[in-house]
């Protein structure tokens, strides 16, 4: 069962949306750092620091591509070409990602690489529900998983997620995430509504230097602008 007394509100409150520091070691071992697809999370070959040393797709048939291949392919995320692919490639059309596909394959076959082995023992990146549920400690029903259920937000933020974590695990915008805890007092500040509202409370007008405003019934009457708060 979540707690929420005041003591804890007034620690998450002190956390300002980072993770707990004394959070329970298993919560670690629950969230899978590790994601598929270029420049989602961590490059998943051993001693790459960042996607942008991948290989280019006109690379692959270099020998010197091959150990590369073989540690992507070991990597138990990477269940099939398909995987691969989108680690190594950010294309979105589906012709060049069948293109990708085929000179992958034919790369693995040049350098003598036995794919079903290496994709043999790969793991499934764990579903939502699953990975609330082990978090929470108890089976989530599927009618709690709604991102903007501020209950189940509040109750993984004093488990001891960070918003970052939480926006990752529910598919969710970090915004939305900190909305949502701000209005059940679980971060201090206001809402960007809450914001949004103070400023036409203000008249409209607010100050960002000592020589310039923003007038907003001016841009409300403009529909060529558009009002960005932070």
């Amino acid at each position: 069962m979540t707690d929420i007394s005041i003591e804890t509100v007034e620690q998450c409150r002190g956390r300002g949306g980072d993770s707990a520091e004394d959070r329970d070691d298993s919560i670690d071992t629950v969230l899978v750092s590790d994601t598929i697809g270029y420049n989602e999370g961590e490059p998943l070959v051993e001693g790459v620091t960042t996607h942008q040393e991948y290989p280019s797709r006109s690379e692959l048939a270099d020998p010197r591509t091959a150990d590369f291949l073989r540690r992507l392919f070991s990597h138990d995320l990477i269940g099939s070409i398909e995987d691969a692919t989108r680690e190594l490639t950010g294309v979105r059309d589906e012709s060049t990602f069948r293109d990708w596909v085929s000179d992958l394959e034919a790369s693995a076959e040049l350098h003598g690489i036995d794919t079903d082995s290496l994709f043999e023992d790969s793991r499934e990146e764990p579903d939502t529900k699953e990975v609330v549920s082990e978090v929470l400690g108890y089976e989530v029903g599927e009618g709690m998983l709604d991102s903007n259920n501020p209950l189940l937000l509040s109750a993984l933020y004093v488990e001891g997620l960070s918003v970052d974590e939480i926006a990752e695990v529910l598919e969710v915008g970090q915004t939305d995430v900190r909305d949502r805890l701000k209005s059940v007092g679980l971060l201090r500040g206001k809402t960007t509504s809450e914001q949004t509202e103070a400023f036409r409370e203000n008249k409209g007008r607010t100050s960002y230097s000592s020589s310039s405003t923003v007038d907003l019934g001016a841009v409300e009457d403009n529909d060529g602008v558009e009002l960005v708060t932070r």
